[in-house]
């Protein structure tokens, strides 16, 4: 029979000094791994907000363009002219009315005529049913 030798404490002090470097090695790459996600995740929300940004300052840019023009002496004039029909001292406007069909005059002969009755609202099998199994 053999016998088993066993290991000097030093081989048994590397092994276990081995270990846990090769433990905390791995260690420190899964935390890597996840900072490095982390980082490409808040890259990501960053161009999101970059274009988010630009787009409002386009927006912005397009307001400030607009309310530029309703400051000028043109604008105010159109309005005033197109929406609120003023004129300047001094000027004519008119007013296009549109015409559209005349009334038809009521003659004092179709005036004295009995007055016609509205047509039955009823439902047509009601109609039927009155017209056949009435007894007026």
């Amino acid at each position: 029979m053999k016998k088993i030798e066993s290991a000097s404490p030093q081989t048994s002090l590397l092994r276990v000094a081995t270990i846990a470097v090769g433990t905390l090695m791995v260690l420190f790459a899964v935390l890597f791994l996840q900072k490095a996600v982390e980082g490409q995740q808040t890259e990501a929300q960053a161009a999101a907000l970059r274009g988010e940004i630009a787009d409002i300052e386009q927006a912005n840019a397009a307001l400030e363009t607009r309310i530029a023009y309703m400051q000028t002496e043109a604008y105010v004039e159109r309005v005033a002219r197109e929406e609120l029909n003023l004129a300047r001292p001094g000027e004519t406007s008119y007013v296009v009315v549109p015409v559209g069909p005349r009334a038809t005059p009521v003659s004092p002969v179709a005036a004295e005529a009995p007055a016609r009755s509205l047509p039955d609202s009823r439902p047509p099998w009601l109609q039927w049913w009155d017209l056949f199994f009435s007894t007026q």
